[in-house]
């Protein structure tokens, strides 16, 4: 988009007003109904931070676990409960029953109708704000003749939907890889239906992609006294970001290969997606898919990797099996599902990229919480989406590993537990009674932490891999395990020797010498703001080992600080970490000699006096009677009490704080 196009279309969509990062125009919101009549019922608040009711957009809502309708509103009807369902070509209708209540300036207000708000029921949401580069919600009238419709994207569509709405008619679909038919004379462009599972062919309603601008798209004669609304997606529109030079949305093509389920097909969208929508345009019987990284992971590596997806032509319950994997760069499809990966079948997708806004306070990325006695999900609380999560019994689990969990005080293989559940926008949830056990939940933020699964590729002590991030800057800090017996292995900037050194979370050694973890051996490689490299290792790279998970961190001012500092025997040391109100989390690990990986945090007591502990590489237990750290407000303070393991003279000593 140059530059005069784009600042008229964001004057058009309601005025330029900073940056715009995909959290901002989309989301995908998981709740469960709290509504037992259809009449008189609750209301239910929807809190996504999308602002609808000022920019407008769409709602996309579909009951998870039962037979009931996709069901979708937008701000372009003048009474918003006016529903459209995907899985059926029914005319738009406001619903006797109050579905939707309201688009709000933080998201939306649910009705008390059981289509989208039945008491316990679980659901799943899909918000789309109107935003120059992402997507347009327009409505207009049919024609006896082509029509151009203006819209405001700014650039080419990449997707479009049509549906008529004062009568019943099927949804159009367009897609700018469905291709060309020269069965007719002049030919046309093949056209699908997103209410039903048949193939892209010749059936008119939307013109191809030559008939579209970055101003309108082109429709076919549809008929004078028809109404209809469109949806109009973009395509790799790179005005999003802190710098405004990223695309959030792309759609996209592959051909399935039919593989097993440990072989894949990679797709390559330069972005990690945190939703996708597939579907075979060359295939009858095969269902359109959605699938997002809310629901479930799809990693592979565990007995719990199934994809969970919905379907927008069924009004059917979630379906699961093993099919699309996010990735770094993009998604994985595997094994042999028709619906995704069916040998020879041509697959259109349009993908959405995962949330990337930088934080602005530590409670948006990190909280702490005692654990409930509800089997219901979240068991812990946090306020936001956790994508990493370790107990005070030393578990660690990830949103992408799923139902796996790892232990950091030994080297065991991962356990698995089908209770253990990520989906959730507040919280995560795990198998048992945990109301005397603490969590501690983090949230992927550019600056501050990643999480990254992949699979090793390193076969001999020459090779090295280079793996993607989305930490956005040079991690500081890197712990990697593999999924099998091994012990983490730990990366830090703050020793003398980086590359050749490694550290071990379930040891109290100091720094080792490693010939291979951080890149070939005898020529390691530094991590970036893009990659880090591993090497012929069983901790980190080398092929047969398998499957690998990474936690990334980095210093993000005024939120979290990697760093070191030298002790000094008898006396206090203040660690100034560029906080306000001191930490709320504090690991340290001596690292020239032993010394445990302590851990600290302010729900059990960062005080002027005796603070319990932890150690991250013994079997939990929690420590009283000791003063080894006081508050700082810029940070945190070893106290000229602690021991040799964290106040010694000349000793160097890792640290991880969070504010």
């Amino acid at each position: 988009m140059d530059p005069i196009t784009q600042q008229t279309a964001l004057a058009s969509a309601g005025g330029k007003k900073g940056p715009l990062y995909v959290d901002d125009v989309f989301s995908t919101f998981l709740y469960k109904g709290n509504s037992s009549n259809n009449t008189t019922g609750n209301d239910q608040p929807i809190d996504n931070g999308i602002d609808l009711s000022g920019e407008g957009g769409m709602v996309w809502t579909k009951e998870r676990g039962n037979v009931r309708s996709n069901h979708l509103y937008s701000s372009n009807f003048t009474d918003i409960n006016t529903q459209l369902s995907t899985d059926n070509g029914a005319a738009a209708a406001s619903s006797g029953f109050v579905g939707m209540k309201s688009f709000n300036n933080n998201g939306f207000t649910l009705g008390p109708s059981a289509s989208t708000n039945y008491d316990g029921s679980d659901y799943a949401s899909w918000t789309f704000r109107k935003a120059p580069g992402f997507v347009d919600v327009v409505t207009f009238s049919g024609s006896n003749s082509n029509q151009q419709i203006p819209h405001t994207l700014g650039s080419v569509p990449g997707f479009i939907l049509v549906k008529k709405t004062n009568g019943s008619e099927g949804w159009y679909a367009y897609h700018k890889d469905a291709g060309w038919e020269n069965g007719n004379v002049g030919g046309a462009w093949l056209i699908g239906f997103l209410n039903d599972s048949g193939k892209f062919d010749n059936y008119g309603g939307i013109k191809g992609s030559t008939f579209h601008t970055d101003q309108y798209f082109t429709v076919d004669a549809l008929g004078t006294g028809n109404n209809f609304v469109a949806y109009i997606f973009a395509h790799d529109d790179a005005v999003f970001g802190t710098d405004e030079d990223e695309s959030i949305i792309k759609c996209g093509s592959y051909t399935g290969n039919g593989g097993s389920s440990s072989s894949t097909n990679d797709i390559n969208l330069g972005f990690e997606p945190q939703w996708i929508l597939i579907k075979s345009s060359s295939n009858n019987n095969q269902d359109w898919l959605i699938a997002d990284t809310m629901r479930g992971s799809f990693e592979p590596g565990s007995s719990y990797d199934n994809m969970r997806y919905l379907r927008p032509n069924k009004d059917q319950a979630e379906g699961s099996t093993k099919g699309v994997e996010p990735t770094s760069t993009g998604f994985k499809v595997r094994g042999a599902f028709g619906n995704s990966n069916g040998s020879g079948q041509t697959y259109i997708y349009m993908a959405i990229r995962r949330p990337n806004k930088p934080p602005e306070a530590a409670t948006e990325v990190f909280a702490m919480d005692t654990g409930s006695t509800s089997a219901a999900t979240p068991t812990f609380d946090s306020g936001f989406p956790v994508d990493l999560a370790f107990l005070g019994n030393n578990e660690f689990s990830t949103r992408l590993t799923d139902s796996e969990y790892l232990y950091s005080y030994n080297a065991n293989a991962p356990w698995t537990n089908s209770n253990i559940t990520f989906d959730s926008n507040v919280g995560w949830g795990a198998w048992t009674n945990f109301s005397s056990v603490q969590s501690y939940m983090l949230k992927r933020a550019p600056g501050f932490m990643d999480v990254v699964a992949y699979a090793g590729t390193v076969t001999s002590n020459s090779d090295s891999q280079t793996v993607p991030h989305n930490l956005g800057v040079t991690p500081e800090l890197m712990f990697i395990r593999r999924r099998g017996t091994t012990s983490f292995n730990v990366y830090n900037q703050y020793v003398t020797n980086p590359l050749t050194t490694v550290l071990l979370f379930n040891e109290a050694g100091g720094s080792a010498s490693t010939n291979s973890a951080w890149g070939a051996a005898n020529s390691p490689t530094a991590p970036n703001a893009n990659y880090f490299t591993v090497g012929y290792a069983t901790g980190t790279g080398f092929i047969s080992a398998g499957n690998f998970v990474a936690y990334l961190f980095a210093t993000l001012p005024g939120i979290s600080k990697v760093g070191s500092y030298t002790g000094n025997t008898g006396n206090a040391i203040n660690v100034d970490c560029g906080f306000t109100n001191g930490a709320r989390f504090i690991m340290i690990k001596r690292t020239d000699s032993a010394g445990d990986w302590y851990y600290w945090d302010t729900l059990n007591g960062i005080v002027s006096g005796n603070d319990s502990y932890n150690r991250f590489n013994l079997t939990p237990y929690r420590h009283t009677g000791t003063d080894y750290v006081d508050p700082l407000s810029t940070g945190f303070t070893v106290t000229s009490s602690a021991p040799a393991a964290l106040n010694y003279t000349g000793g160097t000593y890792l640290f991880l704080a969070i504010a």
